[in-house]
């Protein structure tokens, strides 16, 4: 979920649309639970976002998690956004529970069980609650899988905007959140601090092999990104990484730098 759709335009509408391109802006709301805040950022953004130092990743997480302290050198990461939902253009999707094509949630878990052949992974993923990430898992579990179903791993909760086409919601609301996006959550759901919190937390109590299969949310993704980058919630939407595609990967590995790959 982002906060303006670069596939229908915020809302739909193209104003949104407008208020995006002026903000530097290609957000999928949905994304964010299906995709979220797809932003684009410059290139001096993300030249400071990849020389974040870890301490101010500590910093970040002793303000922010009561001093949650994880461990460096945990498990590598590999991290695939769910595949695209039904229904969801034009809206604002986070714990909207939106279903995917059977097909493309198989498509999916088949080429997450070839990547764990081809690197000798366990069998072993770990989804959210929600359909568009959980469907992949219990393809997976039907050929033998381990599947894990963690809550923590859920997109941002948009609150009374959850579900709704962004056009409902409005430019001054949406401005509002694009201008405070760490903090914003007139919503009544969550802030993008929060969902910082809740995924510094995943990382800390993660263990087990050296390599754990994650199939998770467009926002999740890029708060997971920004953390093993040693960067805390952007303050302004405009700072807001690009979210993954439908399908992509990613490898993390905290708290080093996120690489992107293909998918």
């Amino acid at each position: 979920a982002g906060a303006v759709s670069n596939t229908v335009g915020l809302a739909g509408g193209r104003r949104f649309a407008d208020i995006g391109a002026r903000r530097g802006l290609v957000c999928t709301l949905v994304a964010p639970a299906a995709g979220w805040y797809h932003g684009r950022h410059s290139r001096r953004n993300a030249a400071a976002h990849r020389t974040a130092s870890a301490a101010g990743l500590g910093s970040h997480l002793a303000s922010h998690t009561g001093g949650l302290r994880v461990a460096t050198g945990g498990p590598l990461i590999y991290l695939w956004r769910h595949p695209r939902p039904r229904a969801a253009a034009g809206r604002c999707i986070g714990r909207t529970d939106l279903p995917v094509d059977p097909r493309k949630s198989k498509r999916l878990a088949h080429r997450i069980r070839q990547h764990a052949r081809r690197h000798g992974l366990s069998r072993g993923v770990h989804t959210s609650t929600l359909r568009r990430s959980a469907d992949v898992g219990r393809w997976l579990a039907r050929w033998g899988w381990v599947h894990h179903i963690d809550a923590t791993l859920s997109e941002l909760d948009f609150g009374a905007w959850d579900g709704k086409h962004w056009d409902m919601i409005g430019e001054p609301a949406v401005s509002a959140w694009c201008e405070d996006l760490a903090s914003y959550r007139d919503h009544g759901g969550e802030s993008v601090s929060a969902l910082f919190d809740r995924c510094a937390k995943w990382f800390g109590r993660v263990h087990g092999p050296s390599a754990l299969c994650v199939v998770g949310h467009a926002g999740w993704s890029n708060a997971a990104r920004l953390l093993c980058q040693g960067s805390g919630p952007p303050r302004v939407a405009s700072d807001w990484p690009k979210a993954p595609s439908y399908g992509e990967r990613l490898e993390l590995r905290w708290p080093d730098a996120a690489l992107p790959c293909g998918p």
